[in-house]
C-alpha cells in the first residue's frame, strides 16, 4: 500500500531533518525550507495528505499562506505547527486557512504522531466520500437519462444532437470544468418527462406552438431543475439547465431579472446550441441557422455567438455515410431517424452510437428488420472496417447547396493560434519558479512579464482571465516574499487586475536594473 504524503515547512532545517528521521518509515515525507519553496513544492509534488506549516516565518504572513495552500490543494488537511501560543493567531489560522489543528513545537513525538493519523485519516474520509458520491452522481444520470429515453425518446435525441455542438462551443472558449457542461445537456431535456409527447415531438421538428404550448415547454427547465437539485454535486448543473431558455438580454425563462453575464456561462451556451438546433430542425442549412439566430442576436451572449459561428463551420472532422446495421460503429451519429421496416421510429436523429447502443441496434436488428442504409456522420479519424463498402444514397436525394467562398481568416486569430499563445504564456509563469530557486532572479522576472504580456496583447475569455490571474497572484506573492527581489525592489510590487500591463512595466525596469547591475 503507498503510503500517505506529509509535507513539512519550516524555516529551520535541522527540525525538517528531524521530522523527516520520525516519520519517513511510516509516511512519503517532504519537506521544504521557507513559505517560497513551500508553496513551490506543493504546487510542483503535490496534492499532498497533509501539510504540517509552521505558522511564524521570516517575511511571511503565514495565515496568507495558508490560504494560498487551501486554494491549491482543498483537500489537503493543514496542521499549524509553531513555536508562539497565540489565541488570535489562531483564530485567523482556523477561520481563513481551515487548519485542522494547532500545535506549539515543544509538544511530544506522541502528540504529533496522533495529529498526524488524525488528519491522514480526515484527507482518506474526504477521498472516499468524493468517490462514493461520484459513484451515486453516475448512477442517478443514468437512471434519469434511460427515463427519459424510453418515456420521451425525441427529446433524448435533442440532447444528443446538441451534445457535439454545446461541448464544441464550451471548447472554443475553454470553459473549465467541462464536465458540468456536459451533464447539462445531457440533462437538459430530463423536465420534457412531464410533458406530452405531441408537444416535444413538435418542438424536435421545429414547429410553430401555440401560447398554451409555449407556456408549458417553458416550465420544463425549472421542472429539471427541481429535480436536479435533489442530486448532490449537481447545483452547478441545475442551474445550466434552468437558464437554457434565457435570453442574453433578459428575456424568456425564468423571469428573475437575470441577464448577461449573471446568466451561467452553460445555461448561455445551450441557449445557442438548441436555438441552432430548433432551426436546423426547420430544414436550413447551417449558413441559414445562423443567420436566423443573428437576426435576434440580442438573445445571445456575443462571445457564445462567434463560438457556434466558428463551430458549425467545422465540417472536416466528420463524413456523411449511408451504412448497414453491420457497418455500424461507436462514435458515429444517425444523420436520419432509424425506422423499423413498418415505419416505427426505433432511434431518433442525432443520437450517438455507444459500445452499449451498438449491442442494443444489433439486438433489435435481429427481431426486426430495420430500413437500411442508414444516413450517419463518422470521424474522419476513425478507421474504416475492412469490409465496409460505401452503399450510396438514393438517386432521388438532392445534394445540399454549396456555401460561397470565404475569405481566409487571419490564422494568428485562429481558435488555434490563440490557445498555443495561452500555453506558451502558462509556460512562462510556471518557468518563473524553477528559475527563481535556482536563483536566476532576472530570468525569472523576464519569464513572468513574458506571461504578462499576454494579458493585454490577445482577447481572453473570462474563464481564461480567471486561471491566469490565480497563476499570477501566485508568482507576485512568492517573489515579494523573496529576499534578493526586496534588495532590489524595497517596497516590492504590488498588482490588480486590469492593471497587468503597469506591472510588466514594474517588473522590466527591475530587471533593466538588474541587468545594469550585473
Amino acid at each position: 500500500m503507498k503510503k500517505p504524503k506529509i509535507l513539512f515547512i519550516d524555516d529551520e532545517p535541522n527540525i525538517l531533518d528531524s521530522f523527516k528521521r520520525s516519520f519517513r518509515k511510516k509516511y512519503e515525507v517532504v519537506t521544504a525550507v521557507g513559505a517560497v519553496t513551500g508553496l513551490m513544492t506543493a504546487s510542483e509534488k503535490g496534492p499532498f495528505a497533509v501539510a504540517v506549516v509552521d505558522l511564524r516565518m521570516p517575511g511571511v504572513d503565514g495565515v496568507e499562506f495558508l490560504n494560498r495552500l487551501k486554494k491549491l490543494h482543498p483537500d489537503t488537511v493543514r496542521i499549524v505547527f509553531t513555536g508562539y501560543a497565540e489565541i488570535d493567531a489562531a483564530i485567523e489560522a482556523v477561520n481563513k486557512g481551515r487548519v485542522f489543528r494547532f500545535l506549539t513545537k515543544d509538544c511530544s513525538h506522541e502528540t504529533l504522531d496522533l495529529a498526524l493519523e488524525d488528519a491522514v485519516s480526515l484527507h482518506l474520509l474526504k477521498i472516499s466520500e468524493k468517490e462514493l458520491l461520484r459513484g451515486a452522481l453516475q448512477g442517478s444520470i443514468k437512471l434519469l437519462t434511460e427515463l427519459l429515453g424510453m418515456a420521451q425518446p425525441e427529446a433524448l435525441g435533442r440532447s444528443f444532437r446538441i451534445k457535439r455542438l454545446a461541448l464544441n462551443i464550451a471548447s472554443y472558449l475553454r470553459m473549465g470544468e467541462s464536465w458540468r457542461m456536459e451533464l447539462g445537456v445531457m440533462l437538459s431535456q430530463i423536465g420534457c418527462l412531464l410533458l406530452s409527447e405531441e408537444l416535444v415531438g413538435k418542438v424536435a421538428k421545429g414547429e410553430d406552438l401555440s401560447q398554451e404550448e409555449e407556456q408549458a415547454f417553458a416550465r420544463h427547465p425549472l421542472i429539471a431543475r427541481d429535480l436536479l437539485s435533489h442530486i448532490p454535486r449537481l447545483s452547478q448543473v441545475a442551474d445550466i439547465v434552468a437558464y437554457q431558455l434565457k435570453g442574453f438580454d433578459g428575456s424568456g425563462s425564468p423571469e428573475d431579472g437575470a441577464s448577461g453575464e449573471d446568466i451561467p456561462l452553460g445555461g448561455r451556451i445551450l441557449k445557442a446550441a438548441l436555438d441552432y438546433d430548433s432551426a436546423a430542425a426547420r430544414g436550413l442549412d447551417a449558413r441559414q441557422a445562423v443567420e436566423l439566430l443573428a437576426a435576434r442576436k440580442e438573445l445571445y451572449d456575443p462571445e457564445v455567438f462567434a463560438a457556434l459561428m466558428d463551430a458549425v463551420d467545422v465540417k472536416e472532422g466528420f463524413a456523411i455515410k449511408h451504412l448497414t446495421v453491420a457497418q455500424l460503429m461507436p462514435t458515429m451519429v444517425f444523420e436520419q431517424d432509424v425506422l423499423g421496416e413498418d415505419g416505427y421510429l426505433l432511434f431518433p436523429k442525432g443520437y450517438e452510437i455507444t459500445p452499449a447502443l451498438l449491442l442494443k441496434i444489433r439486438e433489435v436488428a435481429r427481431k426486426h428488420p430495420i430500413q437500411e442504409p442508414i444516413r450517419v456522420l463518422t470521424p474522419i479519424r476513425d478507421k474504416k472496417p475492412e469490409d465496409a463498402v460505401d452503399i450510396a444514397p438514393p438517386s432521388n436525394e438532392a445534394k445540399p447547396p454549396q456555401p460561397p467562398p470565404k475569405s481566409a481568416p487571419d490564422p494568428s486569430q485562429s481558435p488555434k493560434a490563440i490557445a498555443e499563445r495561452l500555453a506558451r504564456a502558462r509556460k512562462s509563469i510556471f518557468d518563473f519558479n524553477p528559475l527563481l530557486r535556482q536563483g536566476k532572479l532576472k530570468e525569472a522576472i523576464l519569464s513572468l512579464c513574458n506571461g504578462l504580456e499576454v494579458f493585454y496583447t490577445i482577447k481572453l475569455f473570462r474563464n481564461e482571465r480567471q486561471e491566469l490571474l490565480r497563476l499570477l497572484e501566485n508568482s507576485v506573492y512568492i517573489l515579494n516574499s523573496d529576499r534578493r527581489f526586496r534588495r532590489v525592489c524595497a517596497e516590492g510590487v504590488g498588482h490588480q487586475p486590469g492593471q497587468e500591463r503597469k506591472l510588466h512595466d514594474e517588473l522590466m525596469q527591475v530587471a533593466s536594473t538588474l541587468v545594469e547591475e550585473t
